[in-house]
């Protein structure tokens, strides 16, 4: 049903399904993001502004935008939010997190790429190992060389340019 509203009114072919429908995933996590950190834990405390979606928002129903901040600020979505703490992670950890199963434990294929990442890392910290570049920790473990269109890890939009050629903030003045 969504997909024939889409068809009709951009005009799409069946080929573009899959990345539309990412494309709106994305995007929806974003908005959901947004909605949670400007609107529901600021208010938290406040839970008399939060029976209603905010005045931009006014178009969602009221017992959708109730779901969702009894989802954000329910207890299994706290114990959730305290697992994540903001810190940069490199590629390695971060492919790592994706591909560990539910319980914790991984593939026998992944497992032994997590295996590499270990060794890869002691061998950084002992310094017999520079991780740099596409040659970082994970492009390593994958033994794969490096695709000049897209960064291994960090999803679909992100260049090598973008990662691996970021400026120094010295170097910008």
């Amino acid at each position: 049903m969504l997909w024939t509203h889409f068809q009709e009114k951009f005009k799409l072919s069946i080929k573009g399904k899959t990345q539309v429908f990412k494309w709106m995933g994305i995007a929806l996590r974003g908005f959901r993001c947004k909605l949670t950190n400007e609107y529901i834990l600021p208010n938290a405390n406040n839970l008399s502004s939060l029976k209603k979606p905010p005045l931009e928002y006014e178009g969602n129903r009221k017992e959708d935008w109730k779901s969702f901040v009894d989802k954000i600020l329910s207890e299994d979505f706290q114990q959730l939010d305290l697992r994540v703490t903001e810190r940069e992670i490199d590629r390695s950890e971060a492919w790592l997190l994706v591909h560990r199963r539910k319980n914790g434990t991984y593939t026998p294929e992944v497992q032994q790429v997590a295996e590499r990442i270990s060794e890869l890392r002691s061998q950084v910290e002992h310094g017999t190992f520079q991780s740099q570049g596409p040659n970082d920790i994970l492009g390593e473990a994958l033994q794969k060389k490096p695709n000049g269109s897209r960064v291994q890890g960090l999803g679909q939009f992100i260049t090598p340019s973008m990662y691996f050629n970021v400026l120094d903030p010295t170097e910008l003045a």
